[in-house]
Parts: C-alpha cells; sequence; structure tokens
C-alpha cells in the first residue's frame, strides 16, 4: 500500500477512485508528523502551490517528496519548468490508469528489490 497525500482541485476528484484502484491510501494532513509517513505527493497542477506550503512543515529540501502532479492540457506549458526535476512526474488529465500506475511507480520505483526494510527503517535505493 503506497502513503499519499492527496489535494486535488474538484475538476480532478475522478482520479480519486484511480488511486484507490492502484493502492494509494489517502492521508490526512492533520495526522501527518514527519516526512516519512508519506510515500507521495498526488496534487493538481492548480493545487501544487497550496500543497507545497501545507507541506512545508514536514518536507526538508535535502528530500524533497516524490510528487505527481495532474495538469489540463492548456496547463502543461505551465508545468515545463517542474518536468526538469526528478523527484516530479507530471500527467494529462485524460491519462488511463495504466499511464498513472506507471508514474507513481517510476517516482518511488517498481520493484522490491529496490527496497531495503529493517523493523521501521525503510531504504528505497532508487
Amino acid at each position: 500500500m503506497v502513503k499519499g497525500y492527496i489535494n486535488l482541485h474538484k475538476e480532478h476528484n475522478d482520479f480519486l477512485s484511480i488511486f484507490d484502484n492502484i493502492g494509494v491510501k489517502k492521508l490526512s494532513l492533520k495526522k501527518l508528523k514527519s516526512q516519512n509517513e508519506v510515500d507521495i505527493v498526488l496534487t493538481s497542477l492548480s493545487k501544487y502551490g497550496e500543497t507545497k506550503k501545507s507541506l512545508s512543515d514536514i518536507e526538508t529540501s535535502s528530500k524533497p517528496l516524490p510528487t505527481l502532479i495532474i495538469a489540463n492540457n492548456k496547463e502543461f506549458d505551465q508545468a515545463v519548468d517542474l518536468i526538469s526535476n526528478d523527484m516530479i512526474e507530471i500527467v494529462s488529465n485524460k491519462s488511463r490508469v495504466s499511464e498513472v500506475n506507471a508514474r507513481i511507480n517510476s517516482l518511488l520505483g517498481d520493484s522490491s528489490s529496490e527496497k531495503l526494510e529493517f523493523k521501521d527503517l525503510i531504504i528505497n535505493l532508487k
């Protein structure tokens, strides 16, 4: 199960069922105490600034949270600068489940061999 902080514009609410179908558990911002509790951030481009501000208390600049951004076709031009960050993936609001799943796996690493686990410690080698 992937733990995700989700902050979507209402026009992207259909992605909630996609995230649920691929095993993303929605986290509440009020309950988050540390960055280690969040595997991925899922947000609309129009909510990206708000999302970053909301997570500023737990996210560190040395370890940014992997982020999947949903953008409308008209917004893609605004998102070009974000694409250069390897911790950010962007999908169209028309993307299929398979693409969303692939982008999430790209951010998190889709192989269990990329993770080392010992008790409460998980190290993602990617």
